[in-house]
């Protein structure tokens, strides 16, 4: 059994949270993320399928347990709620939790089309609640080295200009181990609440499914490029090739970015990110959901006389990224606004970033 009762010196009394959605993401990431943080006291858990809410429940010593997220909601003892359901439920089961008076940490993306994504930003200003986006990959160890490496390298020139950036996104499935999660045995429920429109009205609907695929996988790359380059991206040209592939230009400034994305199973986790500098390289190779507590690899390459390459490998001594995103939610909860990496009003960038992807893309989609 895992205590989930966490005291923090910033925060006098723990935050009581509650957790909608009971799925392999909540089991696996949020869930172990939350028995780490301090300041959180997990006290309920809802899902559609009350049997697996239950089940996940008794391995995380919960006593509430609810069948749907209104019943929760109404929980007055909740301060905080972890939302981790399907994307075509997210936007207005945040939006449920925002009215009630709740602050939220949702799962990525936030909302299916931008309109909504800013109608929710703008509520959770109103109200004066934390609203963070679960973008975790800026929480990772080796991204906020990379990121650290950047500045330096921008700043100083030692390596020359920063003359490329070159992005991919090869994921077909989770890769790596950590223990099982538990399943629903019940078929899929259908969701009880207001579904928000899946697409902009303008796209073709030729690209729908695209769309959807391109929302839950792309944004977590493009949110990564505007944290390393310091959120200045222009999309200057877009082609979607195939179902589940496409390739993008970015201007950060004078300096291009390329980055493509597209389904292949290779056994391993496709991901990474390299910037060109005249006499130079820094690389960024990310790690999947299951490969828990492995941060992300630096290499930097520098040709300043005699050629030199320093590797920094998947560290396994560092917090999880999960758990640091956990820890930051908490401390914006407890009134450390700054603690956040992701929030909704910054996330409106990515969702803005893919309405400019599509809208040139499906001038030039291919198959």
């Amino acid at each position: 059994m895992i205590d989930s009762n966490n005291k923090s010196p910033l925060i006098k009394t723990p935050i009581k949270v509650g957790v909608i959605g009971a799925g392999m993401v909540s089991q696996l990431a949020h869930l172990p993320a939350i028995s780490r943080t301090l300041g959180l006291n997990l006290v309920a858990i809802a899902d559609l399928d009350e049997a697996l809410a239950s089940q996940v429940a008794r391995r995380y010593n919960v006593k509430r347990v609810y069948s749907s997220h209104t019943l929760l909601l109404d929980d007055l003892d909740i301060d905080a709620v972890v939302i981790v359901t399907h994307r075509n439920t997210t936007a207005a089961v945040v939006r449920d939790a925002l009215l009630r008076g709740k602050n939220v940490l949702s799962e990525k993306p936030m909302a299916m089309t931008l309109p909504v994504a800013q109608e929710l930003s703008k509520l959770a200003s109103q109200r004066g609640l934390v609203y963070a986006v679960g973008f975790m990959k800026r929480y990772d160890f080796g991204v906020m080295r990379t990121r650290k490496l950047m500045a330096d390298l921008l700043s100083s020139q030692r390596l020359g200009r920063l003359i490329h950036v070159r992005g991919k996104n090869f994921c077909a499935e989770y890769v790596g181990y950590c223990e099982d999660y538990l399943r629903s045995e019940s078929r899929a429920v259908l969701p009880t609440v207001p579904i928000s429109p899946m697409v902009p009205e303008w796209l073709d609907p030729e690209l729908a499914r695209k769309y959807d695929w391109f929302a839950n996988v792309g944004l977590h790359s493009i949110n990564l490029l505007r944290y390393l380059l310091g959120n200045a991206l222009t999309v200057r040209h877009a082609v979607l090739h195939y179902e589940n592939s496409a390739s993008v230009l970015f201007d950060a400034g004078a300096v291009p970015v390329s980055f493509d994305i597209g389904r292949a199973a290779t056994g391993h986790w496709e991901e990474s990110f390299e910037f060109f500098f005249e006499r130079g390289r820094l690389k960024l190779e990310l790690t999947s959901l299951k490969q828990r507590d492995r941060c992300a690899a630096v290499t930097l390459d520098e040709n300043i006389g005699d050629a030199k390459t320093t590797y920094w490998g998947h560290d396994t001594t560092q917090p999880w990224s999960f758990t640091r995103q956990m820890q930051a939610f908490a401390d914006a909860v407890s009134g450390r606004g700054d603690a956040l990496l992701a929030s909704a009003e910054d996330s409106l960038n990515d969702m803005e970033l893919m309405d400019n992807i599509f809208k040139i893309g499906q001038e030039n989609k291919h198959g």
